[in-house]
């Protein structure tokens, strides 16, 4: 063989190798919904910021709905209505038995999986929702979740710091909490 056909044979492997790589791996892209961070499949699909506190995520081509809710916002109380009622609906629509894939626990219902989780602890939760639980994994497996101070924690922390008593008055006073 010559060199120009060798070197024709290397830039047909390159450009073999590269629609490959473009064709048939995933692409991702890292969205912000609600404070978490994942990733989820790179097309048009994009976040709908419905209020600070809530946020959805609807992507048709690859079947796949989030929904995210985090109390940034205490004052947020639209958001947190609507968050909560739609979390609700989709959570019972797809409610199934429980499965556990890939040490993740998802709910099954005739081959819809939901992947549902709340967190107390920073006040907020997340629900996703594909017919294609690797999709979900990946998901799960990227996402970073946001660290919210529960507002309602501050404002104790605020109404006991104002209830303090002076050094020379020896009576105590109760704290009470607004919330």
């Amino acid at each position: 063989m010559n060199k120009k056909t060798v070197l024709g044979i290397i830039v047909l492997i390159v450009i073999v190798c590269l629609a490959v790589y473009f064709l048939f791996i995933p692409h991702y892209k890292e969205i912000e919904m609600s404070g978490y961070t994942f990733e989820v499949p790179d097309n048009n699909a994009e976040v709908k910021n419905n209020t600070i506190n809530y946020n959805t995520y609807q992507d048709k081509e690859n079947d796949l709905n989030i929904k995210t809710w985090a109390n940034k916002d205490i004052n947020d109380i639209n958001g947190t209505i609507n968050g909560s009622l739609e979390i609700g609906t989709q959570l019972g629509e797809n409610n199934g038995n429980n499965v556990t894939y890939n040490n993740i626990t998802l709910l099954n219902k005739t081959g819809v999986y939901t992947y549902y989780e709340p967190d107390e602890n920073n006040t907020c939760m997340i629900i996703i929702t594909s017919k294609n639980p690797d999709l979900i994994q990946h998901i799960v497996d990227t996402m970073k979740k946001p660290n919210i101070t529960n507002p309602a924690t501050q404002l104790n922390m605020s109404t006991n710091a104002l209830t303090t008593n002076p050094a020379e008055n020896n009576t105590t006073t109760e704290n009470q909490s607004i919330i």
